[in-house]
């Protein structure tokens, strides 16, 4: 698993639960912001890569237990680390191959 900051190229954004989207709806701003794509005419969906209502019921805030998962999604690597009180977004280009 590639880990947050082994890229000089990726972005941060951090998702809290108070606001007014999902955290799969984050995931998907983060990387069109990264990729500078348009959502509408971007041609993937982040339901064929990675169930996002179970990626919204994984990150349970204020639990005790630690979540991170990472997956490839278009031309982008996202890596996401609950925190607690929210979950960081990291997305870079994929890791070299």
């Amino acid at each position: 698993m590639i880990k947050p900051g082994a890229y000089r190229d990726e972005r941060h954004h951090l998702y809290l639960p108070d606001e007014n989207r999902t955290l799969s709806e984050a995931v998907l701003v983060a990387v069109a912001e990264y990729e500078d794509l348009d959502l509408l005419v971007a041609g993937f969906r982040l339901y064929d890569l990675i169930d996002p209502s179970a990626l919204n019921r994984l990150f349970q805030f204020n639990s005790d237990a630690v979540a991170t998962v990472s997956f490839a999604v278009s031309n982008s690597y996202v890596f996401l680390r609950d925190i607690g009180n929210g979950v960081e977004i990291w997305v870079s280009n994929p890791p070299p191959s």
